[in-house]
């Protein structure tokens, strides 16, 4: 993934000891990492005529491979230098020097990924083309992880080169002072957050606090005692810039964050506050606009922030719509601008063009893409790589120092962790160094890197699961439809495609993922990292759901017309009901394992209420209620079960 090698008739030989020479205080720190990449290979006190691995000037056995480093290095802003190595496998002997200890745990993992592939000799100068390579998880929107769950991230990130971690954070943390913010929801507690900022240093990434400070902010408006705060008490979703109230409120939760994760930066969100770019009227505050609001908003904010000693981060969606204001932006701001593209997978034109001005504005800025997960069952994978694609390279060519990957969790975050893994590698290598390299053969190296999978089953299963994008209408909805249709009462069909008649039908090619399936995760085997693969379960049985559904929907019509149908369909129906009763089951034992029950109940009462209106379907079909597929079909009992998304996504009235 991160190094070009491939397999040699003559590896190098891996050496029985390694010796780490770094300054005192990232010594033990850099052991830990060392023992953990190299467990059967011992930590020496000396240095040996096989190793040397050194982010420390001026040791006379690396004079030479120091000179070499100096003179590529020499360019390189300090941040990056700090993450730079120069990796020698030549002559029997293997020797790293790094600009700093980041550097040199960077090039021991380019060492174990030479190791894995069976690599020859080298010579290797490396380093990142953003300093800072950032990961969201949404703690919003149905699933905050345990600290299990975190351990697994954040280790994956580590491995994946990843140096901050941050949230979307509404109202889901164990405020002290306001305990009645996340009151009996999930919530990453204090002791947990401290936790996890001692767990992310350990593995060189910087935990950034994030607090939602405009919109966004339902979870605490619907409190009663913050619903006074609240720009619309109808809508509660932005706070009201009027009322100096929200400015201590914001005072004490960011006070509480920073107390937890010591650092250099904060986010505080101000993206999408719909209810105020909609409803804002001058006359509200001395003939003020709302983009004039927005700014006296954000250097408020800035002052509180910069009061904790740190450089204030914002999303960057008000200053593409108004590039105007990013003159009366303060200068030490970071802007995030996120732009995620559309199923149409659009070039770099697409992101030049929603990026310029920012950049060309003088302040910091990092570009933010997607996972391509969020309102679905399986991430878009061919999305994601145009966007990850396309956006770095922009971000690159416009100066940005950092860049981030956003793991949004809309319609109750049913997305586990294993979903994301081949997203959260192909942004780490692109954010690094991109690669002009296709998916599929992006997906082999990442099997091997990541769970050790010489065949490449493991990154094919992903690629396959990404076809149900492909049959099931990908991004005509927001969101994924998939999801949509797996929700919806069975014979709405308002998420479907339209077909033509010369096309398969839908269930032909479901059924052909299914078998597909069946015969990839038979092969795998046992491999590395398996718990991320296990978190593909409860997709393999929505896979059943929705190739049950739609064969239902395909034959329904015939039971009124061929009366020995009726018996085939309703065998389709306890198809249907065990198929997501497995999907519970799966997705309860999964979930569990890395994230807080709360979110899981609210996903598992959804369920519940789709295969409810499933029953009452089946109910009506045996009991006769119906004489024709019309009455069946139309029958307006089942109007309640129609999936409403604007109202699932809570977007009714803001949009």
């Amino acid at each position: 993934m991160f190094i070009e090698a491939k397999e040699s008739g003559n590896p190098i030989p891996k050496p029985k000891k390694i010796f780490l020479q770094a300054k005192p205080e990232e010594r033990d720190r850099l052991r830990r990492r060392a023992g953990e990449i190299f467990p059967d290979l011992e930590i020496a006190s000396e240095p040996g005529d096989q190793y040397f691995l050194s982010s420390h000037p001026g040791a006379p056995e690396l004079s030479a491979l120091e000179q070499k480093f100096s003179e590529p290095a020499r360019n390189l802003s300090p941040e990056i230098r700090d993450q730079a190595y120069l990796l020698n496998a030549e002559n029997d002997r293997i020797s790293i020097f790094a600009g700093g200890a980041p550097g040199l745990y960077y090039g021991l993992l380019s060492l174990a990924e030479l190791f894995q592939k069976n690599g020859g000799a080298l010579e290797y100068f490396d380093h990142p083309i953003f300093s800072r390579r950032g990961f969201l998880q949404d703690l919003s929107r149905g699933q905050v992880l345990t600290p299990a769950g975190f351990e697994r991230l954040a280790e994956a990130l580590s491995a994946f080169r990843y140096n901050w971690l941050t949230f979307n954070l509404e109202h889901n943390f164990g405020y002290e002072r306001h305990p009645e913010i996340p009151g009996s929801d999930d919530q990453l507690l204090k002791s947990e957050a401290k936790a996890l900022f001692e767990l992310c240093k350990e593995h060189y990434v910087e935990v950034v606090p994030m607090q939602q400070s405009f919109g966004h902010l339902r979870g605490i408006l619907s409190r009663q005692k913050y619903r006074h705060l609240a720009f619309d008490e109808k809508l509660l979703w932005s706070l009201d810039p009027r009322k100096d109230e929200i400015y201590s409120l914001l005072a004490e939760l960011y006070q509480e964050q920073a107390e937890c994760f010591p650092g250099k930066y904060f986010l505080v969100g101000l993206d999408e506050p719909f209810d105020l770019k909609k409803y804002w009227k001058p006359e509200l505050a001395g003939g003020q606009e709302f983009p004039e609001i927005y700014l006296e908003h954000l250097r408020k904010l800035n002052r509180m922030i910069t009061g904790l000693g740190r450089r204030l981060m914002v999303w960057g969606d008000i200053f593409v719509a108004h590039p105007e204001l990013l003159p009366e932006v303060p200068e030490d701001v970071v802007i995030i601008n996120w732009q995620y593209g559309t199923s149409n997978q659009e070039d770099e034109n697409f992101y030049l063009g929603r990026s310029k001005a920012i950049a060309e504005s003088g302040r910091e800025f990092y570009p933010a893409t997607a996972t391509w997960s969020y309102a679905r069952l399986f991430p878009e994978l061919k999305t994601m790589e145009s966007n990850n694609r396309n956006f770095l390279k922009v971000g690159a060519r416009l100066g940005a120092k950092g860049a981030l990957l956003t793991n949004w969790g809309d319609l109750g975050h049913l997305q586990l962790l294993g979903g994301i893994a081949l997203p959260i590698a192909f942004f780490a290598v692109n954010s690094w160094r991109p690669r002009e390299i296709s998916l599929p053969e992006f997906g082999k190296d990442f099997a091997l890197n990541f769970f050790n999978d010489r065949s490449g089953k493991s990154a094919e299963l992903y690629l396959l699961l990404d076809r149900l994008n492909q049959v099931v209408s990908p991004g005509k909805f927001f969101g994924g439809s998939a999801l949509f249709v797996l929700l919806d009462e069975l014979f709405s069909l308002q998420y479907l495609p339209a077909r033509s008649g010369s096309e398969p039908s839908l269930s032909d090619q479901l059924v052909k993922i299914v078998k597909e399936t069946e015969i990839l995760t038979s092969g795998l085997g046992n491999l590395k990292n398996s718990e991320w693969l296990l978190d593909l379960k409860p997709m393999i049985y929505a896979l059943g759901i929705l190739f049950s559904k739609i064969l239902i929907q395909e034959n329904a019509s015939l039971i009124f017309q061929q009366p020995s149908k009726r018996e085939e369909v309703l065998i389709l129906f306890g198809h249907l009901s065990n198929y997501f009763q497995q999907f519970a089951l799966a997705l309860r034992d999964r979930w569990l394992v890395q994230a807080k029950p709360r979110g899981l109940e609210r996903n598992l009462a959804r369920l519940v209420k789709v295969v409810e209106g499933y029953q009452k379907r089946l109910n009506f079909l045996k009991e006769g209620k119906a004489q024709t597929w019309e009455q069946f079909r139309d029958a307006e009992e089942f109007s309640e079960y129609r999936f409403n998304l604007i109202k699932e996504m809570g977007l009714e009235g803001l949009l």
